[in-house]
């Protein structure tokens, strides 16, 4: 008896399961292509691969400092009710 109930609602739920499909959605060819263009947009060198050359930029003791100075800028802004991460305003539970 409890395995005829088990597999009657195997079957219940995999029947409702299939109910649920819908037909297979045809996507258009240029399905993507904003997205792709998005990213190829966003390269700033596309022949980076193919080039050996060192990156020439700011050096690493230069970019730690600002990037420490940066992170020391944010500390000591926060009120209490920022860091409990809600705001209770007096008066609002009223009706």
């Amino acid at each position: 008896m409890k395995t005829t109930v088990v597999m009657v609602g195997a079957i219940v739920c995999a029947l409702s399961v299939m109910a649920c499909q819908g037909r297979p959605t045809k996507l258009s060819p240029e399905f993507g292509s904003s997205a792709r263009l998005l990213v190829e947009n966003q390269i700033l060198n596309p022949n980076a691969p193919t080039s050996l050359a060192p990156v020439e930029g700011m050096d690493g003791k230069a970019s730690l400092k600002i990037l420490e100075q940066y992170h020391k800028s944010f500390e000591g802004k926060r009120t209490q009710t920022e860091r409990a991460g809600f705001v209770i305003v007096p008066g609002s539970s009223k009706k």
